[in-house]
């Protein structure tokens, strides 16, 4: 509600894995490419800095293969 809908393609993740920690600093919005990304790499963690940061890396991560992707077009 603070910040609006959730984007179609997105959701909400728990920063520190707890799914009753509902302050606004402990939710993250991603992609699903993103959420997909954190899964595979392992970049969930249960202390919410870490998580923050995975969910940077996937973002960086997903950039750079939508752009990988257009080159080869």
């Amino acid at each position: 509600k603070a910040h609006g809908k959730i984007p179609v393609g997105h959701k909400v993740i728990f920063a520190d894995g707890n799914n009753r920690n509902f302050d606004l600093d402990n939710l993250v919005l991603v992609s699903n490419a993103e959420e997909l990304i954190m899964n595979n790499k392992k970049l969930f963690k249960q202390d919410k800095v870490l998580t923050k940061l995975g969910a940077t890396v996937a973002k960086v991560i997903d950039k750079t293969n939508k752009l990988r992707r257009q080159k080869e077009v």
